[in-house]
């Protein structure tokens, strides 16, 4: 049966990636849905899906295959070979996500052969029930810890929501108790203060009404980000809005600044009736100030 795939190829420190020059061809029945190179991670990655090739025991008799080619420059004139190596993760349970719960999810590829990756220990939350659906909830014997008294506003999505603690459960954060608030990730840096805070709220609710984070993917390089806290307001600017897997990690790294990062779900599967994706939107501390700002976009290029 067909299999969902995600490869990513770092690029060797020394080289660089020449700009236009990545190809994914997918053969046959499987098929190319992300196709790129991630410049901040130095990275090719590509997503999608490989058809399986009964029979077929070599890259000349394959029917399915997919072709991923690029070019790199050296930039390190001391370097005399690079060694490309390349990481496969795979849907391996069939549930629809390439995530912590497949026994085998990653192998690196090298030239000496197949060498056993160990698998991530932290998975991006859960952020969305089941679109029109009413699922059972699960009762808390304890009320939410409200995280001081901190509110997260977005203006330019009518967004105004408390922040709650959201505590560590497992190999990732409990936030199916969440509904029109915003859960801190505690283990992140606390909001406002100095490192990568991040907030998780639900795309859909389990009504089946839409979450506070329902159009996150809307937001773009410039929009503000409002924390009230302390009776300060703190004003940050979106970097960057991308889509990531569940288990990718990347999302949830220390930053040197004040930061804040949204994360929601994103990409409902009727069949296997989960999420792809997680909705990463990262902003940036710009200032504090006693009195709500009145601005809701920044043209970064004037602030440069």
């Amino acid at each position: 049966m067909p299999v969902r795939v995600r490869v990513v190829d770092p690029i060797e420190d020394g080289a660089e990636f020449v700009p236009d020059s990545l190809s994914c061809q997918a053969m046959g029945a499987s098929q190319t849905w992300v196709c790129l190179y991630n410049a901040e991670k130095r990275q090719i990655e590509w997503l999608g899906i490989i058809a399986p090739d009964p029979g077929a025991t070599s890259q000349e008799n394959a029917q399915n295959e997919v072709v991923i080619t690029f070019k790199i420059k050296l930039t390190d004139t001391t370097v005399k070979e690079v060694h490309n190596e390349t990481t496969a993760y795979w849907d391996v349970n069939g549930d629809g996500a390439v995530d912590q719960r497949d026994t085998q999810v990653a192998f690196p590829m090298t030239a000496t052969g197949l060498t056993r990756k160990a698998p991530t220990t932290t998975v991006l939350p859960q952020t969305g029930f089941l679109p029109k659906q009413q699922p059972t909830i699960s009762r808390r014997t304890e009320a939410p810890q409200r995280s001081s008294s901190l509110w997260l506003e977005i203006p330019t999505l009518k967004v105004k929501a408390p922040i709650y603690r959201t505590r560590r459960d497992g190999l990732s954060w409990d936030v199916s108790w969440l509904w029109t608030q915003v859960g801190w990730l505690e283990g992140t840096a606390f909001p406002t203060h100095r490192g990568n805070s991040v907030l998780a709220g639900h795309v859909t609710l389990a009504s089946g009404r839409p979450g506070p984070f329902a159009h996150l993917q809307e937001l773009k390089t410039g929009d503000v980000i409002l924390i009230r806290a302390w009776d300060r307001w703190y004003t940050y600017v979106v970097r960057r809005s991308e889509l990531v897997l569940p288990d990718d990690t990347t999302p949830l790294q220390p930053k040197p600044s004040s930061w804040v990062t949204l994360v929601t779900c994103e990409g409902y599967d009727r069949d296997k009736q989960t999420y792809r994706w997680r909705r990463v939107v990262q902003a940036e501390l710009l200032g504090t100030s006693a009195r709500r700002p009145s601005w809701t976009h920044l043209d970064l290029r004037k602030m440069k």
